[in-house]
């Protein structure tokens, strides 16, 4: 009984985990609809257009970020003692 009970509530958490995903997945499908709705006289390229601005974007901020770091990393220096460390604890 009490493996029972035990199997049941962990279908139920799995069903109710699953519902912040569904709803999620249905405003995000509404959404879409909503903008092609609203820009369907759009030529192929108008349409194209904030893709690439989406993806030019995330290049040039991975590029900045990536120089931060690191120029952040060159500047910190290990003590061979660490640095051995390191190299045991990550193999």
């Amino acid at each position: 009984m009490v493996l029972k009970d035990f199997q049941e509530k962990k279908e139920f958490e799995r069903a109710l985990s699953s519902w912040p995903v569904l709803i999620f997945v249905g405003l995000l499908l509404a959404l879409a609809a909503k903008h092609n709705e609203l820009h369907q006289a759009e030529t192929p390229w108008a349409k194209f257009r904030p893709l690439l601005h989406f993806n030019i974007g995330r290049l040039v901020s991975y590029f900045v970020l990536g120089g931060l770091v690191g120029t952040l990393g060159q500047s910190v220096t290990l003590s061979t003692k660490t640095s051995g460390y390191m190299s045991i604890a990550v193999a």
